[in-house]
């Protein structure tokens, strides 16, 4: 009997240590294969299709804002008109929720023709929880191109795309507002651009 009892109790420390040597590398190392062959697979996504770097912009009270204060920061911009507008709040108030704490997500809001009407534009902020004047910028246009140019957006006539600007300044792909899973690609691209954590508490830390 207690041969028997031995015997069962060699097997089961056997089969977990087989399962610890063997199994579970194996499992590790399928699920790191995968995920690294999902973020190679995105990166290749990812266009160089311009630079926003020598870029100058107007603030609706006429003001400069150099494109040299987004160094180092992921940009996601658009281009808001009358006809888009209610396309882009109820997604940005998503994107700004979903990268709030993150010092190094910018969102640049140009409005060309909305812009001078400072009522509309702060009943657009409040309705979509914009006011964040660390990631939320409402900007007019460039100084010396226009906005779709700066950013090669397509179709120039709606253009109702996110751009994505990576740290060095170059835009790297569009993406359809029109489109959940494009904004959701677009997530996920920030998220592979992103460097490691470095949200605004840290931030905070770092200026003491």
């Amino acid at each position: 009997m207690n041969k028997n009892k031995n015997l069962i109790r060699i097997i089961i420390q056997t089969a977990a240590l087989l399962l610890f040597l063997v199994a579970l590398p194996i499992g590790s190392w399928y699920y790191l294969r995968t995920g690294l062959d999902y973020r190679i697979a995105a990166m290749e996504e990812l266009q160089t299709l311009g630079s926003i770097s020598d870029s100058r912009f107007l603030t609706p009270e006429g003001g400069v804002v150099d494109s040299s204060l987004f160094k180092g920061k992921i940009v996601v911009a658009a281009v808001l008109t009358a006809q888009n507008q209610a396309l882009f709040g109820p997604v940005l108030t998503k994107l700004h929720d979903q990268f709030d704490e993150r010092a190094d997500v910018l969102f640049l809001l140009h409005a060309p023709s909305l812009s001078y009407d400072k009522e509309k534009m702060h009943i657009y902020f409040s309705d979509y929880q914009l006011f964040d004047e660390r990631q939320c910028w409402l900007l007019s246009t460039p100084m010396e191109a226009e906005t779709t140019t700066v950013y090669a957006m397509p179709e120039a006539s709606a253009y109702p795309y996110f751009a994505l600007v990576d740290a060095k300044g170059m835009v790297r792909r569009h993406y359809d507002v029109r489109n959940e899973k494009d904004v959701k690609r677009l997530v996920e691209h920030i998220a592979l651009l992103l460097p490691r954590e470095k949200s605004r508490a840290s931030s905070r830390r770092q200026q003491r």
